[in-house]
């Protein structure tokens, strides 16, 4: 990942985490169901996307790449599952 999506998913997670009143421990990947992480996911996707209608034209690009990448991310994780019902 390059260093500008490692910055954007950290900086997503911040705002996502900053309005949710779940315990901190509660935020690791690891710690979410699967269809929580689904969520989760979908969830960074949509903060990435609104995010990227106010920033430059260069970052914009790269806030949208990861919106999409979280998404491919989310659609994997439902096929994955949805194969094992």
């Amino acid at each position: 990942m390059s260093d500008i999506l490692n910055f954007a998913f950290c900086e997503i997670a911040r705002i996502s985490h900053s309005r949710d009143s779940r315990p901190r421990d509660q935020h690791t990947v690891s710690a979410l169901k699967p269809s929580r992480h689904i969520a989760r996911c979908r969830e960074m996707a949509a903060e990435a996307e609104r995010v990227a209608s106010y920033v430059s034209p260069d970052a914009r690009s790269q806030y949208l790449e990861l919106a999409r990448q979280l998404t491919a991310q989310a659609d994997e994780m439902e096929m994955g599952r949805s194969s094992r019902e």
